[in-house]
């Protein structure tokens, strides 16, 4: 009879935990606002450039984190509250512009405009709490967040020398190579609309930062000829180190060495979605 009542419990107790366990997926997508923010640098002064008499700067505060976001993933609940999900999403980056003018000592005048963005293809496995209420479940996502990305420089200018010629050019760089290792947090809620079919909101926080490995010229043209055939392999290719010595010689056809910089990729996302319950 013991046995009996042993088998009967343990059935209930197992029957219970299936149906406490949940598969989904999903699938969303929101815009995310750049956050841990930086300024871009003037690479010309009066160190580096003593023939310079005067420059305008106009730039802003930004994150090639910034842009929009399209998600997909699956994830697992083995009860009521407690769950993994792994999602996968990809960044279209918004484009910040930036200007800058200079003067010469000897009439010639630099102007530039670029439109600087970030992509990146990224995954993001989390451990997710969630509990009821009423017809939402709130939840909170908190899990690493792995990704690989690019930055993509779009340069248009004029030179006008000394006797007032002018000629326009333009140039297409994209910094790639290397990844991303950071921390990402969520919190959102969801509300059943239909039987297994759910809709959610949600706000996410990604904390990262890149450092490319490369950058490669991939149009370079000059009164709207081409001319990145012409170019040195050091005037378009480019290879970021560690330890960096401004005074050694480049060999012209070898990639250009400079030293390695962090780019920010965070940023303050909102995103809705649907989710399937399978």
């Amino acid at each position: 009879m013991k046995l009996k009542a042993f088998i009967l419990t343990a059935v209930l107790l197992s029957s219970g935990f299936n149906f406490a366990q949940e598969c989904y997926v999903r699938l969303h997508a929101g815009y995310g606002i750049g956050i841990s923010t930086q300024t871009d640098y003037d690479y010309f002064s009066n160190e580096t450039a003593p023939n310079v008499s005067n420059y305008s700067y106009k730039t802003k505060d930004y994150s090639f984190g910034q842009g929009a976001y399209f998600s997909a993933g699956f994830g697992y609940f083995a009860n009521q509250n407690i769950g993994l999900d792994l999602e996968l999403q990809y960044l279209d980056g918004s484009s910040y512009p930036l200007h800058r003018e200079y003067n010469f000592l000897d009439g010639q005048k630099l102007v530039y405009d670029y439109k600087n963005y970030g992509t990146a293809f990224m995954i993001n496995p989390s451990m997710v709490l969630r509990t009821q209420l009423k017809s939402f479940k709130p939840y909170l996502k908190l899990g690493p967040v792995f990704s690989f990305g690019t930055i993509n420089s779009n340069v248009s200018g004029i030179n006008i020398n000394s006797e007032n010629y002018r000629s326009a050019f333009s140039n297409e760089t994209q910094y790639s190579g290397g990844s991303m290792l950071g921390l990402n947090a969520a919190v959102g809620t969801s509300y059943e609309v239909y039987s297994s079919i759910d809709l959610f909101v949600e706000i996410s926080s990604k904390n990262l930062s890149y450092a490319p490995k490369e950058a490669e010229m991939k149009k370079y043209q000059v009164n709207g000829i081409d001319y990145l055939t012409k170019l040195s392999v050091s005037s378009k290719k480019m290879n970021f180190v560690e330890n960096w010595d401004s005074s050694a010689s480049q060999d012209p056809n070898s990639p250009a060495q400079q030293r390695k910089q962090y780019f920010p990729f965070s940023s303050l996302a909102f995103s809705v979605g649907v989710s399937f319950t399978l």
